[in-house]
């Protein structure tokens, strides 16, 4: 039987000064992103069935979002900033761009419960997202 790939192993790093730092809080999970390209209605008063579409021109990026157990210790991204990131998973291929934190969601606090706290990162297009195996 074939081995299902799962994410264990699998590091984010993020940069700001050119000084990459991997991200010390314990994640749980890294929702990928989705690229998409946006459609163009292309249906005239000849159309008769279906409505016609074509691509459009520019590729959107995206975002990804990560969960983290919340750590009060351990210092969080902050809404705004500009970032490069870089993911690495077990395999060793890699996710790289520049991006900026969009949204953080900061923990619920309930018993018997890990605090968690999201984070989005909205990848800019500017650089990447690039591919390496």
């Amino acid at each position: 039987m074939t081995a299902v790939a799962t994410g264990g192993g699998t590091t984010l790093a993020l940069a700001t000064t050119g000084a990459s730092t991997t991200i010390t809080a314990r994640i749980r999970s890294i929702e990928g992103h989705t690229e998409e390209i946006p459609e163009v209605d292309d249906t005239d008063l000849t159309t008769t069935s279906y409505s016609e579409v074509v691509p459009g021109d520019l590729v959107d990026p995206g975002s990804f979002t990560y969960v983290a157990i919340f750590d009060p210790t351990v210092a969080m991204a902050s809404v705004g900033v500009a970032e490069t990131f870089t993911i690495t998973r077990p395999d060793s291929s890699t996710v790289i761009g520049t991006a900026f934190i969009k949204a953080i969601q900061h923990p619920s606090y309930a018993q018997n419960e890990p605090q968690l706290a999201t984070v989005t990162i909205r990848l800019d297009g500017k650089t990447g997202p690039t591919y390496a195996t």
